[in-house]
């Protein structure tokens, strides 16, 4: 597996605690049944999301011959030395973003085989506390989860491992910079990757964000409703699995920046501009 990360989310000043709103965006580059180059880009808050707004904006008047249809901007249309420029910003101009993208090989690879085999056993071994008074709910829960991941394609299955291995690094980036409890929300954007049914698909993702979210320091006011069945109310994170890039300029974002990293690697054949 490879690994780069630029950027960052930290910062010197601690905020109050829940006061933070965390917007995560998701992609992958390479085809689903091979080797692929997942990115993430990760911001607090509003302004955050306004700059990468304004940033797409400027590489879509500079670039508007390639752009879609439906007026978005592909990463793979975009010259190597702007998408280069275009993170090289990120830490010009000093913003709390972070960009990080994984390498994982072939989703019939010993390494992701053996994390999806994991993975399942963790699953089947994840009972409420007995004593809580919720747990029939949160079991049902556990279920629906252990069922949903059982009965994927292995295809699919890689997918969701990969997402939840890629969220993992992000998770520990924010209890090393000591930013959980400053968390009052996380909404998690991920690109279309036409998961079998997306209710269910989000429920999981959303219940290994909150738990990884609450690891890393985030208060249980704000993740404690993620584990039930319908959110009655105690869950401040969001997971959308098929949203669309041309709604997103996150996404655009990430899909320009992995072009830098996977264009660099063995296995691509994707034409350079």
């Amino acid at each position: 597996m490879f690994q780069t990360a630029l950027g960052r989310l930290g910062s010197n000043i601690i905020t109050l605690s829940e006061s933070l709103d965390l917007h995560v965006f998701i992609d992958a580059g390479g085809r689903s049944n091979s080797r692929r180059v997942w990115g993430g880009l990760a911001c607090l808050g509003a302004n955050e999301l306004l700059w990468i707004d304004t940033e797409l904006f400027r590489l879509r008047a500079l670039l508007k011959g390639s752009l879609t249809q439906s007026g978005e901007l592909k990463g793979k249309a975009v010259p190597t030395e702007i998408a280069k420029e275009a993170g090289a910003k990120l830490r010009q101009a000093d913003r709390r973003i972070l960009f990080w993208t994984n390498w994982y090989p072939e989703f019939d690879g010993a390494e992701l085989v053996e994390m999806r085999r994991q993975l399942s056993d963790f699953l089947r071994n994840l009972h409420p506390d007995p004593f809580h008074l919720e747990r029939a709910e949160i079991e049902a829960s556990y279920a629906d989860m252990r069922n949903y991941f059982d009965g994927l394609k292995p295809v699919n299955g890689h997918k969701i491992i990969s997402i939840v291995a890629h969220l993992v690094w992000l998770f520990r980036e924010i209890e090393r910079a000591n930013l959980g409890a400053q968390l009052r929300s996380a909404h998690f954007i991920i690109d279309e990757e036409n998961l079998p049914d997306p209710t269910i698909a989000s429920r999981f993702l959303t219940a290994f964000s909150a738990a990884g979210l609450q690891g890393a320091g985030m208060t249980f006011r704000r993740t404690g409703g993620c584990f039930r069945r319908v959110n009655t109310g105690g869950c401040h994170v969001t997971v959308a699995p098929s949203s669309k890039s041309d709604e997103h300029a996150g996404l655009q974002y990430v899909d320009i920046l992995i072009q830098v990293v996977q264009r660099q690697l063995p296995g691509f054949s994707a034409k350079i501009p």
